[in-house]
């Protein structure tokens, strides 16, 4: 008889040191935080919308125009609480024992130009790591239809800034809108500049095999965003190359899969494949690392060592920040 494995417990996970790969600024500030400085009528919203997520409301209606993202815009509204924002969210992230994380944000001007924004970013992780365990980078983010002005403003930026908090590129967004072959020349003026490229690919039923294929070889991203809508193609291509795919399970629910162990990236896994757990948007799944990793770890009957491992940032080789 088999002997039951000893999975690792809520407390071991709380415990470990954990790294974060895929977070997005904007849904992620800390609930206290946005209490303290929204309105009351604003904030009454925003936990309704965070219930509606819960609840598996229909995820796009809640991230539509005038939706959770277009509230928390009207919230953190200025430079300075962007800055006070990221300082409590790096706050925040030590208290749950993570101790690397890649944050995602696109450039806004918010009055002051782009670089303002990134600026109080970058100042808000200076000042929300001090006395901590916990590092912080960039990954600055264009979606998929974003003007092409402001992609190679944000290119540029991100090679400005590299060193100084810019580790790489996000590409997100709708993949049936935007100009592919543009985005081919921002995203490899930036790999030639030493900056890596982190892609949500499989993110939505809507992509088309064609579309996803097209990106994997010739955008050739480091890590995968989400992965669980990979067409049978473009799973094998990114098996092959053993493309680490960043796993996000409550956002994966979100969209409308209550069982989480049906993401594809615990099956891989258990395969041996390269993954990450993060959170994406733990403000708006109401998650922290340690409660996705325990999701995780329950789904794959994952060991105190077997997560220790997967978390230990000396052999973290899928950070962009070496």
């Amino acid at each position: 008889e088999k002997r039951p494995v000893n999975v690792v417990t809520e407390e071991e996970v709380r415990q470990t040191g954990k790294c974060e790969l895929h977070l997005h600024i904007g849904g992620s500030y800390p609930l206290y935080f946005m209490q303290k400085i929204a309105n009351e009528e604003q904030y009454r919203e925003l936990v309704k919308m965070r219930e509606a997520i819960r609840d598996g409301i229909e995820y796009h209606s809640v991230f539509a125009k005038g939706g959770i993202f277009d509230l928390i815009a009207q919230i953190v509204c200025n430079e300075e609480r962007v800055q006070e924002g990221v300082k409590e969210l790096c706050i925040d992230l030590a208290r749950d024992n993570v101790i690397y994380a890649e944050f995602r944000t696109g450039l806004k001007d918010m009055g002051n130009g782009l670089e303002r924004y990134l600026e109080a970013v970058i100042k808000g992780i200076q000042e929300g790591i001090k006395n901590s365990k916990l590092r912080a980078v960039l990954l600055l983010s264009v979606r998929r239809d974003t003007p092409s002005s402001i992609i190679q403003q944000t290119i540029d930026l991100a090679i400005k800034y590299k060193g100084k908090g810019v580790v790489g590129i996000d590409l997100s967004g709708d993949f049936s809108k935007g100009n592919y072959r543009e985005l081919l020349k921002d995203i490899q003026k930036a790999r030639e500049n030493g900056l890596s490229l982190a892609a949500h690919i499989g993110e939505s039923n809507k992509e088309t095999e064609e579309q996803q294929l097209w990106e994997l070889e010739h955008l050739q991203p480091t890590r995968v965003g989400h992965g669980f809508a990979l067409h049978p193609r473009s799973k094998a291509w990114v098996q092959n190359k053993k493309l680490p795919i960043e796993v996000c399970l409550s956002s994966f629910k979100s969209q409308g899969n209550p069982d989480t162990s049906l993401h594809p990236g615990v099956e891989l896994y258990k395969n041996g494949h390269p993954i990450a757990i993060c959170t994406d948007d733990p403000l708006l799944f109401d998650c922290t690392l340690s409660s996705e990793c325990i999701d995780f770890a329950q789904h794959t009957q994952m060991t105190l060592e077997q997560f220790t491992t997967l978390q230990n940032p000396s052999r973290f080789q899928y950070a962009f920040d070496k």
